[in-house]
């Protein structure tokens, strides 16, 4: 391999009124395609949701065996290798807490969903050529879709950084506990 990547395949632009083929299978794709991107924005918020009742058990033991003011009380004795690893995990378990919950948030967040506006269909439009309405409404789920994935992949990477935040508190409670 020469290591110079390749130019993704882009399609010639469509005109619905010259295309003589059948849209039928384009139309069934972007129909699947639709479907997908709502069944993945369901998924994510599912998984919130889990999430957050992750969190609710966390809040229970943290606010009840790690309090922040024993944090700061350690802040005051002599300073040693334990006790400095038992202030930072203690502070480490409330940032990450309140980061995670955030991105979780941020998941469940419902920005407004493209979806077809079926307005549009009119006595007019029926009467139109298949070839040149299935061209409309394909182009205009291709557009929908493109803005849905979107949303999707920006709660998507708020999911997997409230995870990762889980694990970083998580870790960091069993660090202060045993120590």
């Amino acid at each position: 391999m020469s290591g110079k990547v390749k130019e993704s395949w882009k399609p010639k632009k469509l005109n619905p009124n010259t295309y003589l083929g059948s849209l039928e299978s384009y139309f069934e794709l972007v129909q699947n395609e639709y479907r997908y991107e709502k069944d993945r924005k369901q998924g994510l918020e599912t998984r919130s949701g889990i999430v957050l009742t992750i969190f609710t058990a966390m809040v229970a033991i943290i606010f009840d065996k790690i309090s922040l003011k024993d944090i700061f009380s350690l802040m005051t004795v002599q300073l040693n290798f334990i006790i400095l690893l038992k202030i930072i995990s203690g502070l480490v378990i409330y940032v990450s807490f309140i980061g995670s919950v955030f991105f979780a948030f941020k998941t469940l967040y419902t920005a407004s969903y493209s979806a077809y506006n079926v307005t549009n269909i009119s006595n007019r439009n029926l009467g139109n050529q298949k070839n040149i309405e299935l061209g409309v409404i394909i182009t205009t789920y291709r557009d929908i879709i493109t803005e849905n994935r979107k949303i999707n992949e920006k709660k998507a990477k708020a999911f997997e950084h409230a995870i990762k935040l889980i694990v970083i508190c998580s870790i960091s409670v069993s660090i202060y506990i045993n120590l």
